[in-house]
């Protein structure tokens, strides 16, 4: 893309007061300038993978010449925390330049990254029950303003992902995206794998490396929220939804639990036998204390807690020149727990 500086006009807002600058649009950045007092220069710059959308708006400005075009520009402000928020200003271009300015930021907004149409799960009794609000309040707007089309699902039962995803035409969507907590996430994957395996001539029952080209969005409405947090560094709501729409994607590992030559389960951020499996299994069990439950289900299960003879042999394996277990090793004999993480990225 080549490097060029257009003469504008910017204001926060529609209708107020705007300030001559030059914006300058580079592949990587979009920079605009504006002359202070006293000869001094304001400079503020936006990294264009930061830059979500452009609508064109009416203006009661300062600026009316009939020659003018007046955009509002959305795009991602960071704050502390890794917590990112969206935000916008408002550009009027002379008429002559407007089509090559929103030439180049169409092409960066609809980049091939960024996702145009996903399907959604929505658990309304995840936490709270808050998960219809935080989908109406907070989702919903961000997706149209970038012009994302949503194919919403309310589920009403357990597996009801996996009745959805049998027949669901997933070449049509570029992601799916849960509204819940962990849970949820845990039964997408479980659904999206058993559907793509056989896909990609994998054999469900035969220990192997999962695939699945479609990505998972997660959008925190739980109680837990774990692997948000793990993957964004916070649990901010607004923050899932913007790395959604970026069309950011981070690579996780996920496990399969096979017994009697059968697949079990496959699991996408812990895998526990022992204390933690019956923490785990009481949780559930224990659904209608609510957010309770995760006080309640580990002091139950500590004070019951007994010992399991295991026998565990972790095997060295190689994908290319990358070791993705580490060295062989073998632990035996009577044990309270053992758990396995399964969310560090690759």
């Amino acid at each position: 893309m080549d490097t060029i500086t257009y003469k504008m006009h910017l204001s926060r807002k529609a209708g107020v007061t705007s300030v001559p600058v030059d914006v300058t649009l580079t592949e990587k950045v979009l920079t605009w300038t504006s002359e202070l007092q006293f000869n001094r220069v304001k400079v503020k710059s936006i990294c264009t993978n930061d830059l979500l959308a452009i609508h064109p708006v009416k203006t009661g400005s300062d600026v009316v010449e009939s020659d003018v075009m007046t955009f509002r520009l959305f795009f991602v402000e960071h704050f502390p925390h890794r917590v990112m928020k969206m935000n916008s200003i408002v550009l009027s271009i002379h008429h002559s330049d407007a089509l090559s300015f929103l030439t180049k930021i169409n092409t960066i907004v609809k980049g091939p990254q960024k996702p145009r149409r996903l399907l959604v799960f929505i658990n309304p009794i995840s936490g709270r029950k808050k998960g219809t609000t935080v989908y109406r309040k907070q989702m919903s707007p961000l997706f149209r303003i970038c012009g994302i089309s949503v194919d919403v699902v309310v589920t009403r039962r357990r597996r009801h992902i996996s009745s959805v995803l049998e027949t669901y035409d997933l070449t049509t969507i570029d992601g799916i995206v849960t509204v819940g907590g962990d849970g949820l996430y845990s039964e997408c994957v479980n659904a999206l794998l058993r559907k793509q395996q056989p896909n990609n001539d994998i054999e469900l029952d035969t220990p192997s490396s999962p695939v699945s080209e479609i990505p998972i969005g997660i959008i925190p409405a739980g109680t837990g929220n774990v692997l948000v947090e793990f993957l964004h560094g916070n649990k901010d709501t607004e923050t899932a939804v913007l790395h959604i729409i970026k069309g950011k994607t981070t690579p996780s590992n996920v496990a399969g639990l096979y017994q009697n030559r059968k697949l079990t389960v496959f699991a996408g951020l812990v895998l526990g036998f022992g204390l933690c499996g019956e923490m785990v299994r009481d949780c559930e069990k224990m659904r209608w204390l609510g957010p309770t439950r995760h006080s309640v289900a580990p002091l139950k299960a500590f004070f019951q807690r007994r010992t399991i003879d295991l026998d565990v042999t972790s095997k060295q394996t190689t994908t290319g020149t990358k070791d993705t277990v580490g060295q062989n090793c073998r632990l035996s004999g009577p044990m309270y727990s053992l758990d396995m993480w399964d969310t560090n990225t690759r």
